[in-house]
């Protein structure tokens, strides 16, 4: 990766960690997850309400793999930076 490269991880990383660590996406998220699970939770067995149960389904997943890839980044962030200091210090020596 060139060095702008690491930067742009590194800054994507420090605003993904931003994000997670805000309140008003936090309790956005969670609102939004515990909706769609009161939604899954009140869809009956049969057929009648497979499409409600169904999309509460696929929105619980796709709000999980939303604050996944946010902590991704995160973590790919802090790689970076931990890589960017250490070629820093080895070209020190």
């Amino acid at each position: 990766m060139t060095r702008e490269q690491v930067l742009a991880a590194i800054q994507r990383g420090e605003e993904a960690r931003a994000l997670l660590e805000s309140a008003p996406f936090v309790s956005a998220m969670n609102d939004l997850s515990n909706e769609h699970l009161r939604m899954l939770l009140a869809a009956s067995p049969g057929d009648t309400d497979r499409p409600e149960r169904d999309h509460a389904h696929l929105m619980i997943h796709a709000l999980r793999q939303i604050t996944e890839e946010l902590a991704a980044r995160v973590r790919f962030g802090e790689d970076a930076r931990a890589d960017l200091l250490d070629e820093t210090r080895d070209e020190d020596f």
